[in-house]
């Protein structure tokens, strides 16, 4: 890191370590390279972020910053193996019967299913007679609702959905549980389906998860056992009232971090920016700490919403986080689940038939 950041304030450069720690953070990106961020060295990123700030709270910015959790691509795609293993052997049963057992259900479709068949070297996953395309629950119900409206004869989906719901286990994939909220409603709609489709199949439902958080096991509650490879507890939350925080070596850093994180808040842009009208309205605060007041500083391939929007928000002219989401993901809207769930519940009785129930 440039020697310029020490003139900020050397006395709270040193006090809370940042120079070593961006030093680290530095080396680690370097290795295992930030890809949303194109190409651009993190000095530079951090030097741009800096500039957009009250320059009372650049110290504030610097100390998040090297306190950042950095889980890069290749420690979390080696998770999947892990994971594999840790669900077969509480079965007990070998990895590659896991597979062949379970029907695949990624919570927000984004290639992860194919990153942990290819982890665990798990060949044809474009093999219908093993695998059901119907790989996220809406789009499993969306299939359902076909089925069941069609007049014609719908051989190949028919086949999708028995599939689907012969298999004894559905794995429900998720990347970071860090709030909980998403896998919940989730799980709740399999739950649904599967009952409303119980003479197809009973599967059981089998959550994992690459990183969760405490946070969202207390959301979760008692909800099914869910699989992790790395959990992340109060220590690594930024909140006002967290005394276990851990990153900082003085309580008025994270007052600082709090004002920081509220100065952006309040800023216009964000209030009014369009990708996040919805996400703010979910979160049910104004979000200055993260989705759903998260707090966290993990940042993983596609930094999450949960995670301080200081270090993930980008705008141009307003201000540019070191590490800025992919857009596409921005939202935490999924739209339609609900109503795509009760329509495939809807029409069960009609499916059920024309699959030979006679109940």
């Amino acid at each position: 890191m440039s020697s310029g950041f020490v003139e900020l304030e050397p006395g709270f450069i040193d006090t809370e370590d940042i120079v070593a720690k961006l030093h680290f953070l530095e080396h680690m990106e370097q290795r295992w390279p930030y890809n949303p961020a194109k190409g651009v060295p993190l000095t530079e990123r951090v030097t741009r972020s800096l500039a957009r700030l009250p320059r009372e709270l650049q110290k504030y910015a610097l100390a998040v910053f090297a306190n950042v959790v950095y889980l890069p691509d290749m420690l979390l795609k080696e998770s999947w193996s892990y994971l594999a293993e840790t669900i077969a052997q509480k079965i007990g049963i070998s990895i590659y019967d896991l597979f062949q057992k379970s029907h695949l259900l990624e919570v927000d479709p984004s290639g992860l299913i194919s990153d942990l068949l290819h982890e665990n070297n798990i060949h044809g996953r474009l093999d219908t007679d093993r695998f059901s395309r119907l790989q996220s629950i809406e789009g499993l119900a969306e299939g359902l609702q076909v089925f069941g409206h069609s007049d014609k004869p719908e051989e190949n989906l028919a086949r999708e959905i028995q599939l689907a719901f012969n298999k004894p286990y559905w794995l429900v994939i998720s990347d970071n549980i860090l709030s909980g909220t998403s896998l919940k409603s989730y799980l709740n709609r399999c739950r649904r389906l599967i009952c409303a489709y119980e003479h197809l199949g009973k599967p059981k439902l089998i959550p994992i998860g690459q990183v969760i958080t405490s946070a969202a096991e207390d959301n979760l509650g008692g909800e099914e056992e869910i699989s992790f490879a790395l959990r992340f507890d109060e220590r690594f939350r930024v909140r006002l009232d967290n005394e276990e925080c851990a990153f900082f070596s003085k309580k008025e850093t994270l007052n600082g971090v709090i004002r920081l994180s509220e100065w952006l808040a309040k800023q216009e842009g964000f209030v009014k920016d369009e990708r996040l009208v919805q996400t703010i309205a979910m979160s049910g605060d104004n979000m200055a700490l993260g989705f759903k007041g998260g707090g966290w500083t993990i940042v993983t391939p596609n930094c999450p919403t949960n995670s301080l929007p200081i270090l993930w928000y980008e705008q141009k002219g307003l201000y540019e986080g070191p590490f800025p989401r992919i857009m596409s993901r921005l939202s935490q809207a999924k739209g339609g689940g609900e109503g795509m769930t009760e329509g495939a519940i809807a029409v069960a009785p009609r499916v059920l038939r024309k699959l030979g129930y006679k109940g």
